[in-house]
């Protein structure tokens, strides 16, 4: 194609984005942007997209529950992210997070399909979680992508974990059942950095000062604009229905915290508590949380998952694979308390 100047351009690619308010959402708008992607990404009414002003990004109306508004918004695109979720750390299995992640998987793997009739059939790059890989065999053997689900077995098996698990196997039957039909499946693991308007997985940080105990477990955590180029690598490089761990650095809560309260310049917290006797603080926030039908800050989830030692990962298909790179976590952490401060976030 030839400009007015006479000189050679070529056509962008476009990107669409569910789930582009979010943390990782929006830090991959930027990252395709910055690759020469157009970016188009759904929203709904009632989306905060006011820190992404800045950005050309066009904003369509689109829900994941409603499949029509979909297909609209996957119109000429050569790739679509899929990264909306509904995450709660809570025990039961709502009727949102199997409307989001099941269902709404569902619908964007069927608006995928039918971009056929017009002669343009996107590839999906599904955004799913490490929680549908499986707790590794001890913490000096990290999971990778052919480990078995054995979350039952730790009593992990809560909603969020079963609907991204039941959401991961659509696209994995999708694949099976229509040899036309193109995909590639990313497992994230804890991410960290700014632009997370929630928070998700930054309420860590912005809720540090609260924090009144450090649990002995461990956890993976990842800079979220590595994330985000592996995000944009998977859709170039990924192999059609392969899974790909993005993950980053495995470390105990205890080095996190530690690493977290000095950026913030505040004491860590210093008390350490018995598996029994967190167990029975979280049973008082599960009755609280019961009755209130709001998540808390401590329940039986969170203290499962906060003295699990063995959830750590590796990401060696990635890096082979995807040229996937691994940064360190700290800069991470300090761009994400910069920008909650910013945006008066820090409790």
């Amino acid at each position: 194609m030839t400009g007015e100047n006479g000189e050679s351009q070529t056509l962008k690619k476009l990107a669409v984005i569910t789930g582009a308010t979010g943390l990782l959402g929006s830090n991959l708008a930027i990252e395709l942007l910055s690759q020469g992607f157009n970016v188009r990404a759904t929203k709904r009414p009632s989306s905060k997209i006011q820190h992404l002003s800045e950005y050309a990004i066009e904003w369509v109306n689109g829900d994941v529950g409603n499949k029509d508004s979909l297909v609209a918004a996957f119109k000429d695109a050569d790739v679509v992210f899929h990264c909306a979720a509904a995450v709660d750390l809570i025990l039961q299995t709502t009727e949102n997070m199997i409307l989001t992640n099941v269902e709404g998987t569902r619908n964007v793997i069927e608006a995928v399909v039918q971009q056929r009739s017009s002669g343009k059939s996107p590839r999906l790059v599904y955004c799913s979680s490490v929680v549908t890989v499986g707790v590794a065999d001890s913490p000096d053997e990290p999971a990778d992508e052919t480990h078995r689900w054995n979350f039952d077995e730790w009593k992990l098996n809560d909603g969020y974990t079963v609907t991204k698990t039941d959401a991961e196997n659509l696209v994995k039957k999708a694949l099976q059942d229509d040899a036309e039909f193109d995909a590639v499946i990313v497992n994230p693991t804890y991410i960290i950095g700014e632009n997370d308007i929630g928070p998700s997985s930054g309420l860590m940080i912005t809720t540090m000062k609260e924090m009144p105990v450090i649990p002995p477990g461990r956890s993976n955590f990842v800079d979220v604009k590595d994330v985000a180029r592996g995000f944009v690598s998977a859709y170039s490089k990924g192999r059609r229905g392969e899974r790909y761990i993005l993950s980053g650095h495995n470390m105990k809560y205890e080095e996190f915290i530690i690493t977290t309260c000095k950026l913030l310049n505040i004491s860590p917290p210093k008390m350490k508590l018995p598996y029994s006797l967190s167990f029975t603080f979280a049973l008082f926030g599960e009755a609280k949380q019961y009755f209130s039908g709001k998540e808390q800050s401590v329940n039986i989830t969170k203290a499962r998952w906060g003295y699990c030692e063995n959830w750590v990962f590796k990401c060696d298909k990635a890096k082979q694979e995807l040229q996937y790179e691994v940064s360190p976590i700290e800069p991470a952490i300090q761009r994400a308390i910069d920008w909650f401060r910013k945006h008066d976030m820090l409790k």
